[in-house]
Parts: C-alpha cells; sequence; structure tokens
C-alpha cells in the first residue's frame, strides 16, 4: 500500500511541485498542519500557472481517508521521498524553466512593443477619418453648410515586434503564411508592415454665429470579409468626432484661401486573431485618442489643395493578449518528456498593457487634393508620422452643399 500510495502522490501532485511552498492541508498527529516544501527557483511558475494553495487543498481533499490517514501516521517516512522527487524534478525540469524564463521575457518585450505599435496604428487611421480638404465648410446658419459622405483610408504599423512575439509561442507559421498571402504584392518598404483599412460614414455640419464645424464619422468592419488573410484578422469599430475653428478666410471665390485648428478625439476597439497551425493567438484592444492640429486649404473652383499638422496621443489605450502555446513544439520535446512539459509550463499565456494618457505626442503631416463636381466633392490624402513612420492614404466622396 505503501508504494501504491507514494506512486500515486507523485502522479497527482508533480505538475504542482513547481508552484509554491506546499501545505496539504493535513494535519498530522502533533496538531501542526503537514507541509511539503518546494524550492524557490521554481516559484516563478506560481503566478503564470495560476496555482494557489486552497486549488492544493482542494486536490489532496478528493484522496480516500486512508491515504491521508496513511500520511498521517508515515509524514517522517514520505517526507525524504517528496524530497527526492522535488530535487528530481527540479534537475530534470531546470533546462525548461530557464528556458521559459527566457521565452517569457521575450514575449513580454514583443508584446509591449507590439501593443505600443498596435496603438500607433490604430490612432493614425482613426485619424484619417473624416479628413476633408476644405478646412472649413462654413455656417449652417446662416448658409445651410453641411455634408454627408463615405471615407476609405489605409493605415500602417510596424508589425517586428509581432513576429518577435508569434515566433516566441512557436507560431513561425505565421510570418511566413502571412508574407506569401499579403506580402508577395507589395512593396519591399512595406514588408514588415501590417495595414488598418477603414470604411466609414462620415457627416460634418457648420456651426453658428462663431466660424467652426462639426464633424463624425463612424465605422465597423471584419476583415475577414474583405479576405485579408486567412491566417489572421481585425474585427474593430471606431467612432470619431472633431470640432475646426476657422481663424483665417481671405481672397475672392476664385481663390480662397482658409486656415482651421483642429480637436477630435477618436474611440477604437476590438479584437485581432492569429491563427497557426502551432497555436492561437487573441489580442483585445480597446483605446481613446486625441488629435490636436491645423489645416489650411487653398481653393479654386474645381480644385482644393490642403495640407496640415496635427499631434496625436493617446487619451487612454489598453491591449490584452491571450495565447496558448504548444511547448513541445516549442521545446522540441515528445513522448513521456513532452508530457511533462505541457504539465509543468501554463497551458493558456495572459498578458496586458496600458498606456496613460498623454505618454506621447506624435507629430502628423497631412495634405491631399479636392475635387468639385458640383454637389459632388471627392478628396484624396495622404498622411505620414514622423514618430512611428507609420504612413496613410484614404480616399473619400461627399454630397456637400
Amino acid at each position: 500500500m505503501k508504494k501504491i500510495f507514494l506512486l500515486f502522490l507523485v502522479i497527482c501532485f508533480s505538475s504542482y511541485l513547481f508552484a509554491k511552498d506546499y501545505n496539504t492541508g493535513i494535519i498530522g498527529n502533533d496538531g501542526m498542519p503537514i507541509s511539503i516544501t518546494i524550492p524557490d527557483a521554481l516559484a516563478g511558475l506560481m503566478e503564470d500557472l495560476g496555482i494557489n494553495e486552497n486549488l492544493i487543498m482542494s486536490g489532496v481533499n478528493l484522496l480516500p481517508e486512508e491515504y491521508k490517514d496513511y500520511f498521517k501516521d508515515h509524514e517522517k517516512e514520505i517526507m525524504p521521498y517528496f524530497n527526492i522527487a522535488t530535487e528530481y524534478l527540479l534537475e530534470e525540469g531546470s533546462q525548461y524553466i530557464n528556458d521559459y524564463d527566457v521565452l517569457k521575457n521575450t514575449i513580454n518585450t514583443s508584446f509591449g512593443n507590439f501593443s505600443k505599435n498596435l496603438t500607433y496604428g490604430l490612432i493614425d487611421s482613426s485619424s484619417m477619418q473624416n479628413t476633408w480638404p476644405n478646412s472649413y465648410i462654413g455656417h449652417f446658419f446662416p448658409g445651410f453648410h453641411l455634408g454627408l459622405g463615405v471615407d476609405f483610408s489605409v493605415a500602417t504599423f510596424d508589425a517586428s515586434p509581432l513576429f518577435d512575439l508569434t515566433d516566441a509561442l512557436g507560431m513561425q507559421d505565421f510570418r511566413q503564411d502571412l508574407k506569401k498571402d499579403f506580402y508577395s504584392d507589395i512593396p519591399s518598404f512595406l514588408e514588415n508592415k501590417l495595414i488598418f483599412p477603414t470604411a466609414s460614414i462620415n457627416a460634418r455640419i457648420g456651426g453658428f454665429v462663431l466660424p467652426f464645424d462639426i464633424g463624425l464619422s463612424f465605422m465597423s468592419l471584419d476583415t475577414k470579409d474583405i479576405s485579408l488573410s486567412n491566417d489572421f484578422n481585425f474585427k474593430y469599430s471606431n467612432i470619431a468626432g472633431d470640432v475646426r475653428y476657422n481663424f483665417l478666410n481671405i481672397g475672392p471665390n476664385l481663390l480662397k484661401i482658409k486656415a482651421s485648428g483642429v480637436l477630435g478625439i477618436y474611440h477604437t476597439a476590438g479584437d485581432l486573431n492569429i491563427s497557426d497551425p502551432q497555436g492561437d493567438a487573441k489580442f483585445n484592444f480597446d483605446q481613446t485618442s486625441l488629435s490636436i492640429g491645423a489645416q489650411a486649404d487653398v481653393k479654386t473652383i474645381f480644385l482644393d489643395v490642403f495640407a496640415g499638422l496635427k499631434f496625436l496621443t493617446p487619451l487612454s489605450a489598453s491591449t490584452e493578449l491571450s495565447a496558448s502555446p504548444n511547448w513541445s513544439y516549442i521545446t522540441k520535446t515528445s513522448g513521456a518528456e513532452a508530457a511533462i512539459i505541457n504539465s509543468i509550463l501554463p497551458k493558456e499565456i495572459k498578458k496586458s498593457n496600458e498606456l496613460n494618457s498623454f505618454d506621447y505626442f506624435h507629430p502628423v503631416i497631412f495634405g491631399g487634393l479636392g475635387f468639385s463636381l458640383f454637389l459632388f466633392k471627392i478628396g484624396l490624402g495622404a498622411s505620414y508620422n514622423f514618430e512611428s513612420e507609420n504612413v496613410g492614404a484614404n480616399f473619400s466622396i461627399r454630397l456637400a452643399i
């Protein structure tokens, strides 16, 4: 019975020996709880595994009473076996634990950098929406100036940290498949970039008394609908608003020069899903950002040339990661060795990252052309973020009076 009991305990608790100091919850004959000391070198996995004393004690409570009684009566005989088992597992698992610590640092660094780049890309993409060629549309009263239309925008962001992260998670196929599906037909300078596409409905209405106008836009997009890639998809929505105050309006109608200050707020939320034969990863993001800048334009009867400078900053931004790595694939193990690795390392990795308000101000230059054909307005624009080096472009068509 003793051998069966010891074997049962080693099997039941070997995966927990890497968590923390272990209290069995069994009260010994001396009236004190029976504890098993676990080496501190393994305590780093405790947080990742989500193991706590209550969980372990719950497992002990599932043991038949005769095993608990045997443990209580033979504590001094049993404890050396646990110490031997612990030392063995520590020795055998130390290589993988060290590898995991290195891998965890890579994951933390890559995820932190990717979260920032994702935030930059979202802000750049959001701020491209509802960019009108004319800096000021005029009063709603008097004048009845307003417009409604659609805007198609794209903005790039640096995906290098994402590839570092997926490589660390053993999802090397993602980089190759994405390159084959997505990068084969784009310029080489975009090779490590991902592109945010947006398609928004937007409107602008002139103010009254004071020379200002107000713009609103909304978009919701799932990239599955446009077959961007089989390996990943964005699903997100955005709502935005801005106020432009006109401080320069000179010249005749044949050559009108206008300039306005712009204040915009953008909220974007959604998720990014990555699917790979060796694992899956999901990113949830939610952010609110602010844009402060100015825009000027020179307008003739049919043509409008505009340019501006704005500064983008987050008011709040959070990104969460949930990943399910295939540890046996990552560590190149199989059989019993793989079973041990998969049992002692976390089955799911969860991380979160937040940016505080005004953590940075990114300068962005933008400009383009507008064409007027009676009540229809067509706009072509582009932008460049000097800090993140993200590039954006948009095309709009509106009905405006």
